[in-house]
């Protein structure tokens, strides 16, 4: 359960906690994803800061030492080589006694060059054809990776235990959204670097900006969480994804365009590399992955 200290008063922050994580020892992978939208006009994303993780995503854009790296995408390369080893089995089908020669090698350099290049352009292709359907190709989630040999990363994590009081593991990978009234964030943990933990997890904080945190509580906002559990098996993964939100302090959930108070969204969703088969979804009523604390 995630364990969500919104602001009130003269307070300007959500602290977000995992809440007995041992529960969740059980399955391979934990996945969150948060996303705050407030209703006010005079609020944007400026206005808001996810804590600590905004920061690490912008010292790794302007090339300063971070606890992130960016993950280097090889399906390009994979492609590349695809192509070009059809372009060697034509050869050795048709004409063997030319496969080592020149023109060969050139064609084979050549079809892997272009598998690379044309990758990007094959991906948006599969991801619009199968967009909205029960089994579609789905885009990474995650665009950074944690430098676990860094400096920087154990001092953060000594220095957040005696600010927060409690500990607070950096995710595997994460990917932070910025868009220009909301944003987003998604992390990625590995259960096995978590089952030392036995007690609660402090995940990060939102802080919003005093100057606007009026605004921000009198119209409200959208803070929408969506946590995934994972098991391998072989090279597949079986997942099952849960949707809550606090809409104007109301917990329920979005499906189909239609807000369900006090209510839960559950996927059941299997997955192979980037391509996923959403087998099951179902709205839950009198259920909820948040539990709301007022921050005093």
């Amino acid at each position: 359960m995630i364990r969500v200290h919104y602001p009130k008063a003269k307070k300007n922050f959500f602290d977000i906690e995992l809440k007995n994580p041992s529960q969740f020892y059980k399955y391979d992978f934990l996945e969150f994803h948060i996303i705050l939208y407030p209703y006010s006009r005079d609020i944007n994303s400026t206005h808001v800061l996810f804590n600590p993780f905004e920061e690490y995503v912008r010292d790794v854009n302007s090339g300063t030492q971070s606890a992130y790296s960016l993950i280097d995408s090889s399906f390009g390369k994979y492609f590349g080589l695809f192509l070009g080893f059809i372009i060697s089995m034509i050869f050795y089908l048709l004409k063997p006694e030319d496969l080592f020669s020149v023109e060969s090698v050139v064609s084979i350099f050549v079809a892997y060059t272009i598998g690379k290049e044309i990758w990007s352009d094959v991906e948006r292709g599969l991801y619009s054809l199968t967009k909205g359907l029960k089994f579609r190709y789905q885009e990474d989630y995650y665009k950074y990776k944690l430098e676990k040999t860094t400096t920087l990363a154990n001092y953060s994590q000594l220095a957040k235990l005696k600010r927060y009081g409690k500990r607070s593991p950096l995710p595997e990978k994460i990917h932070f959204i910025q868009l220009s009234n909301s944003q987003t964030l998604r992390m990625f943990f590995e259960m096995k670097s978590l089952k030392h933990i036995q007690e609660d997890i402090y995940l990060l904080s939102v802080v919003i900006d005093k100057k606007v945190l009026n605004p921000f509580l009198k119209e409200g906002y959208l803070l929408g969480i969506k946590i995934s559990l994972s098991k391998r098996f072989f090279f597949f993964n079986k997942a099952i994804e849960y949707f809550q939100s606090i809409h104007l302090e109301e917990l329920g959930c979005l499906e189909e365009e239609v807000w369900y108070p006090n209510s839960l969204l559950s996927k059941i969703v299997y997955s192979l590399g980037k391509f996923r088969y959403y087998k099951f979804k179902k709205v839950f009523q009198d259920q909820k992955i948040i539990e709301l604390a007022n921050t005093i």
